[in-house]
């Protein structure tokens, strides 16, 4: 996790750069692990359904996020 927007911004245009320079077309499989501020990221997991998100623990740039989701039980 990164605790600044500018951070990831940083990663998201060096992963385009990096896409851009390797010539890896749109929805070709390339791994770049970007690194989301604690906000986005829960934020990303509250739009996937999950409920009561928080975040648990951090120290330095390790985070814990807890979520819940809920089953749907379909009779």
């Amino acid at each position: 996790m990164v605790f600044t927007q500018e951070e990831e911004d940083f990663h998201l245009s060096k992963n385009k750069r990096l896409r851009s320079e390797q010539g890896i077309k749109h929805g070709e499989f390339y791994h770049y692990d970007i690194p989301y501020t604690i906000d986005n990221q829960i934020m990303m997991l509250q739009k996937a359904g999950f409920n009561n998100v928080k975040e648990e623990w951090k120290e330095k740039n390790a985070v814990i996020i807890r979520a819940v989701k809920q089953q749907r039980i379909w009779l």
